[in-house]
């Protein structure tokens, strides 16, 4: 398997299939794979009435182009790559890299994602538990 196969399985786990068309309390609006319409409107609305299984591989095909290519995953080492690329996924690219920029250790990295969450004051709320049971399941994945 290569290191984007255990990338995008274990995305993709926390992602899951589809998610409400615009739900009051999630910013990123009607998701399908984990692409929000707020980020990919016209590939979200491209995909969404595909069967399941040809959407997610059109699904797969955008994180590797978008995520894990943009990132530079292919040129750290396995273990970062995998982190760095579920976090492009879950905070947005730059995040992704000003966090590199910051550690180059996966450990430490995870450990400053966890931080970013605990400063999103408005959403922590609510989606808090997820983000950090989520950062949790890559370390544990990894180690």
């Amino acid at each position: 398997m290569t290191a984007f196969e255990r990338a995008i399985n274990f995305t993709l786990k926390w992602e899951g299939y589809k998610s409400g068309e615009d739900s009051w309390d999630d910013p990123g609006g009607r998701t399908i794979f984990g692409l929000s319409s707020r980020s990919h409107r016209g590939i979200v609305d491209a995909i969404w009435d595909l069967p399941k299984d040809e959407a997610e591989e059109k699904a797969k095909e955008v994180y590797k182009e978008i995520y894990w290519d943009a990132t530079g995953c292919d040129q750290l080492d396995e273990v970062l790559g995998i982190v760095v690329f579920d976090t492009a996924v879950n905070l947005g690219i730059q995040r992704a890299l000003n966090i590199l920029k910051m550690t180059q250790n996966w450990k430490d990295y995870i450990f400053f994602r966890i931080n970013y969450y605990c400063g999103l004051k408005e959403l922590f709320p609510k989606f808090g538990r997820g983000w950090v049971n989520r950062a949790v399941d890559l370390w544990n994945l990894l180690r």
